[in-house]
Order: structure tokens, then sequence, then C-alpha cells
């Protein structure tokens, strides 16, 4: 695979299908970012030739650039401010694209519901998939990424956005979307090679172990429902790696509710109306899951569903007797 702008990117290899960006692949299937209908802080992206885009028509030393690769089944879209010869090559500070930056971006050519999409940046201001244009309009903010494997300082980035767009492949979230602040370069789709627990819905994250990386996941009520979750009570975040199985803390709060709500049990906040289609069928009743994690090496990490009170009580009763055997060696 090339990477932007066609140059040769020296990162490790586990890093390169999601931090290079090739120029003359913006394609899975027929997706292409479109400038109709994308902005930056109320301003047009200018098409800047060989599948590039940039934040002006004259590029400066201010110019943001902007590019889509395939990478098996997802389509990755990020910005840079030159031609990408290391990390800091994703660093927008000093360029049109400062921390904070409104971002509205389009992706044309869908053939069905992305199965989900994971970005770096700030809270999801707006999405729209349209089922029928095969359209999805997307709307956030730049971000200071947190310090992850490829900025283990925190230093290097200090304004980034990027997101991966999943259109295939074994996990299907039904158009879920996941935010963090931890660099997109570090994201992948869930490893199934770890024991334990697999997240229902979530991503594999690669962190520096002591820093706090935080996650949002939007979820649609109707997908929550089709993974047996009912309430808000029984979602739960979690964490997998080698190793390590635990759950995380986790915030839970409603939008969108309106009438009998099937995930309305206990207290919950709510955040109003919904104005974000994640799957095409209308404006969706959704849940925003936040959560985070300061233990990492690469883990998965996402929602789940809280195990039901029997399996509690059967850990607790293997514990009882794990207790009991320890007893009797130590007697004996």
């Amino acid at each position: 695979m090339g990477t932007l702008f066609g140059s040769k990117d020296p990162m490790k290899p586990h890093l390169l299908t999601l931090l290079v960006l090739c120029a003359s692949s913006t394609v899975v299937g027929q997706i292409t970012f479109s400038t109709a209908g994308s902005s930056w802080a109320g301003n047009s992206f200018y098409n800047y030739g060989g599948g590039t885009f940039a934040t002006d028509n004259s590029p400066d030393a201010t110019t943001a650039f902007a590019a889509g690769s395939v990478s098996g089944t997802q389509f990755v879209f990020g910005f840079a401010k030159e031609v990408p010869v290391g990390t800091a090559s994703y660093d927008l500070s000093s360029t049109d694209l400062t921390i904070g930056t409104a971002l509205t971006l389009t992706f044309t050519g869908f053939s069905a519901l992305p199965r989900y999409v994971a970005y770096t940046g700030g809270s999801l201001n707006g999405y729209t998939f349209d089922s029928g244009t095969g359209e999805l309009t997307f709307s956030a903010t730049t971000i200071n990424p947190v310090a992850s494997a490829s900025d283990s300082t925190g230093t290097t980035l200090n304004s980034a956005f990027g997101l991966i767009i999943e259109t295939g492949g074994s996990h299907d979230f039904q158009g879920a979307v996941f935010r963090t602040d931890g660099f997109w370069g570090d994201v992948a789709a869930l490893n199934g090679s770890y024991a334990g627990q697999l997240p229902l819905a979530g991503v594999n994250f690669n962190g520096v172990d002591g820093t706090n990386v935080t996650f949002d996941a939007y979820l649609t009520i109707d997908f929550l429902n089709s993974i047996g979750i009912t309430s808000p009570a029984e979602c739960a975040a979690y964490l997998q790696k080698a190793g390590v199985s635990n759950y995380l803390e986790i915030t839970r709060q409603l939008f969108g509710y309106s009438g009998v709500d099937p995930l309305v049990s206990g207290v919950y906040t709510f955040g109003g109306a919904s104005s974000l289609d994640f799957n095409g069928a209308g404006v969706d009743n959704y849940l925003i899951a936040s959560y985070g994690n300061d233990s990492w090496s690469a883990g998965n990490i996402g929602v789940t569903a809280v195990p039901e009170p029997a399996t509690y009580a059967l850990l607790a009763g293997l514990g009882v007797l794990g207790l009991a055997c320890w007893r009797r060696h130590r007697a004996n």
C-alpha cells in the first residue's frame, strides 16, 4: 500500500494499515470523499488532485491535506500537514485545522449501511446516513489526542482528526459510532485472539500504560435490543487484552426518548431530541455509553451486557471454592 501523496512511511508495520493514506486508492467499493456538503469551520475543501483534498485552493504552510485509503474492508480517512514521514506529520496544530475546528465530512458511494465508524475527535455533532443515495455526512471537531502507541509522550500530536469506516468483516454493529481521544492510527478492528469475553461492540486500541483514553459509543436502541440489551442497566463497558479481562466504569446517556422506550429503567440522563440517523431509517433513539481505561497495551474495548445474576453467583461460588481449596492446601 502507498502512503498519503505516495510517500513511504517508516511507521511500525502494525500501524501501516491505519496510519498510511493512499491518494491513489480512495474507494472501498465506490466510497469516496465529497467536497460537496463538506466543510471546515464553515469553509470549503478543495480537490487538490490525485485523490487528495486541501483546506484552501492555494496551499501554504497552514494548509491541511486529506486523503482516503483502503485497508481490507475498511475505508480510512484522515488529515495531515505534509507528506507523511512519521506521526508528527498528522499534527494539525499549525494548520487551518487547529484544535476544536468544526468539521463536516460527506462520503458517497455506500452500497450498504456501514457496520461501524470509529474516529478520533470531539463529540459527535451530526450524523446522517442516507440509504437511498448511499451518502454519509459526519460532523465533529478536531481534538488534541492523549498519549498512545504512536505518540507515547502525548506531545507530538496537538490537533488531529481521522476516522475508520468498516464496510465488511465479521463485526456488524449496525451503524454504531465509536469516538475516542486517542490517535486514530492506533485504532483497529476487534482482535479475536484474546481469551475471555469479547466485547459485543467496540474496537481494538493500542494505548500507553498509565494514560487514560476515553471512548463514547453511540449505539441505537434497535442494535442494543438485537444483542440482548433491553435496559441501560444491562449495558456495561469491558476491556479485553492478553491476560486481562475486566469491566470498566461506565456512564450512560439516552437521546431521542419519546413515549415508551424499551431501554428505560431506573434513572438515566436524557439528552433531548435526537437529530442523528445512524442506519438510514430516520432519526434514531440511541444511547451514548462513555468509558475509559488507563491500563494499556493493545486491547479490545467496548460495550457488552452485564452478566446475569446467575453468572455472578457462579463466579462467587468459584471464588469460595478456590478459597477453601487454598486453606486446605495451607493446612496440609
